[in-house]
């Protein structure tokens, strides 16, 4: 009989946050499947934000990726990178850049 081990996938894409500060005709990010029944607001609460993240991390995934919308618009998105790197999982962030600056990203690399 052969032994069945589990297999754990290594990474999560974690779209957090549907509002965005563009309005780029590209996007595929309308969150218009969840928003009809499951997120009427287009994101979760921050409390269940960072439960999702811990459930992740322990469940195994090894990088979380944040992605909207524009996650950098979410106010607890530094709460979530550091509920992640605390469990010890890797952090990435997909956005349009046009929050990013010097300070956020100091800021996200100390936790």
């Amino acid at each position: 009989m052969q032994q069945r081990t589990k297999q754990f996938i290594p990474a999560v894409n974690f779209h957090l946050w549907e509002p965005c500060n563009m309005r780029c005709k590209f996007c595929f990010a309308t969150f218009q499947d969840v928003k009809r029944s499951i997120l009427p607001k287009g994101h979760l609460p921050k409390e269940q934000a960072v439960q999702v993240v811990q459930q992740l991390a322990d469940f195994g995934f090894q990088k979380i990726t944040f992605a909207g919308g524009e996650p950098t618009l979410c106010k607890w998105l530094p709460d979530l990178i550091a509920t992640a790197k605390g469990s010890g999982m890797t952090t990435m962030i997909v956005s349009n850049g046009s929050r990013l600056t010097d300070e956020f990203l100091s800021e996200q690399k100390q936790t």
